[in-house]
């Protein structure tokens, strides 16, 4: 299943007062109290089926309670409309309202924006830092150098290179370092002389919030200023990760969030959580392994997939983005030369799968109802196609094709 999927297809499926059905008939009117309060307990069994914190469901509902409760009501939308509206503009609000993007401020002048990428061992610290690498270079034009200073997992340091060299990105490691400071001290220097503008330090982390962990990161926070201390989570911990966002949020001043593996979690309780729970910010969400599965965290577009309105703006740019490649541009000029050949078809059939799979691309449709039969059977569908095309292809001579 899809992120908010319990969510998106409870509430298209919720059971509102069937009075609320017809259009209001007088204007000014309000709901009744006793009728939103039946509305209120439907929505909370499905935001408790979502693992949305139960404070953050109690605050949340009595915004939309009174809200509800004291707003008339407009002539031609029903009452089920009404409060339907209500909830997603509450919705948006619990979600952070506004999106928040990196600070990327350098502590002086002659340094480059230092980005701490901390969180628990699991949460995917390794996986992100390159994912957000490759982010800044593409979308923002940026320089980054990554740092290697995960010095308690032995295969981090091996797996942020490797990761590295299949974006091109530079990497720095400090052999046999036993603590953080000297990694990042020298990683700045190094910066500095390479002209990289951004330092994106995957840190060290534990299997639980422990003083070590803490007493590691505060150092290296009150020695280097960072522009940003980023908390990443798994998204898939549901109200577990609101626990740890507030035990690191109490101990060192964190600036936002990024959830990650929410291309596995239906629920998308941590995201609804967060931000009503710790005041953070979530900057990016993780919809995939790859690394271009790195998504701007917008919250009044995440409300509209949670109503099964879409994401069109988000497609856009996804599209945007993967007709921008030399590959993209050379196919453009075959198909307007009339040179188009099946070499190329399959390679534009390959080039749709950046844009994500087919069960990403359908959330991102304004399709009220849709579930997760139908997405997997699309998902089926579309792979063995494109694997049965590359077949025939493939067995062509160059003339046939």
């Amino acid at each position: 299943m899809m992120m908010f999927d319990v969510l998106s297809l409870g509430l298209q499926q919720i059971g509102l007062p069937t009075s609320w059905q017809q259009p209001s008939k007088t204007n000014g009117t309000k709901l009744s109290e006793i009728e939103v309060d039946q509305a209120c307990q439907a929505v909370k069994r499905i935001l408790v089926d979502a693992d949305v914190n139960l404070r953050v469901i109690k605050t949340f509902l009595s915004r939309v309670k009174e809200k509800a409760i004291s707003q008339p009501l407009y002539e031609g939308l029903t009452p089920e409309e009404q409060f339907m509206g209500f909830l997603q503009q509450e919705l948006v609000v619990l979600l952070g309202e506004n999106t928040t993007p990196l600070s990327l401020t350098p502590s002086t002048e002659k340094q480059p924006a230092l980005i701490l990428v901390c969180g628990l061992q699991g949460s995917g610290k390794t996986t992100t830092s390159l994912k957000l690498a490759q982010h800044l270079a593409s979308q923002q034009g940026k320089n980054p150098l990554l740092v290697a200073a995960d010095i308690t997992r032995p295969a981090a340091i091996l797996q942020l290179q490797q990761g590295a060299e299949k974006i091109e990105m530079p990497v720095f490691t400090l052999p046999h370092a036993t603590s953080m400071q000297p990694i990042v001290e020298q990683a700045l220097a190094q910066a500095i002389a390479q002209e990289n503008d951004v330092v994106i330090v995957d840190t060290a982390g534990r299997l639980q919030v422990d003083t070590d962990l803490m007493a590691d990161l505060l150092l290296v926070q009150k020695r280097f200023s960072p522009s940003d201390v980023v908390l990443v989570m798994d998204g898939m911990l549901g109200q577990e990760a609101v626990n740890i966002a507030e035990a690191f949020n109490t101990q060192i001043k964190l600036t936002g969030a990024i959830l990650t593996k929410l291309d596995g979690d239906s629920r998308g309780g941590a995201i609804l959580s967060l931000k009503e729970s710790t005041g953070l910010p979530i900057h990016f969400i993780g919809v995939g392994e790859t690394a271009t599965d790195l998504e701007v965290f917008y919250p009044d577009r995440m409300g509209q997939r949670i109503f099964g309105q879409g994401d069109l703006m988000t497609l856009f740019e996804k599209a945007q983005q993967a007709g921008q490649g030399e590959a993209q541009q050379r196919l453009h000029q075959r198909i307007m030369s009339g040179q188009f050949d099946y070499t190329d078809y399959v390679g534009m059939l390959t080039g749709f799968k950046k844009l994500g799979s087919a069960s990403q691309l359908l959330g991102m449709l304004p399709i009220p109802g849709l579930n997760d039969a139908v997405r997997s059977s699309m998902d089926s569908q579309s792979a063995t196609q494109l694997k049965q095309t590359q077949a025939i292809v493939g067995s062509m001579t160059k003339k046939e094709r």
